[in-house]
């Protein structure tokens, strides 16, 4: 008699089986179906019920791996940016209330900072090339912004 996987009491899901581990056990599933092995039925609906109804704390679960993931190719450049934006803004930045075209002009800086901060975090690893083509996007709708203030007379 060969391997019954309806009776391996393993393939049923555990209530603390995080986000990333249970997408595993539904690839493996179905991979396991596409050969013809078996799953019992009702740990099947039970591992595709819990696959679709993800708890706040598979979300976390997931986010943390997301930041575990990216922290090492990031770094801390985020403790930077009050120290750039004040030398970059010296004598500081005053925007007027209802200034949105300013506030819209800011927003670009502030992306353009960040992937450019981005890319120097990895200068000695080969750079970050999807942070270089996002600076020069940002770079671009900066201008756009520039350009439609010089047509009202405002640039």
């Amino acid at each position: 008699m060969g391997y019954d996987i309806t009776k391996d009491h393993r393939h049923g899901p555990t209530a603390a089986e995080s986000a990333e581990a249970l997408n595993e056990r539904v690839r493996q599933m179905r991979e396991d179906e596409a050969r013809g092995l078996k799953w019992s039925p009702q740990v099947k609906e039970v591992l595709l019920n819990r696959a679709n109804k993800r708890t706040p704390a598979d979300f976390l679960e997931e986010i943390a791996g997301i930041y575990r993931q990216r922290k090492p190719m990031y770094g801390d450049n985020y403790k930077h940016v009050g120290k750039a934006m004040v030398g970059l803004f010296p004598e500081g930045l005053h925007i007027a209330a209802g200034d949105a075209e300013t506030w819209n002009r800011l927003h670009f800086v502030m992306h353009m900072y960040s992937k450019l901060s981005r890319y120097c975090q990895n200068l000695q690893r080969g750079g970050h090339q999807d942070s270089l083509d996002d600076l020069a996007v940002y770079a671009m709708l900066a201008r756009e912004c520039d350009e439609e203030e010089k047509e009202k007379g405002r640039g």
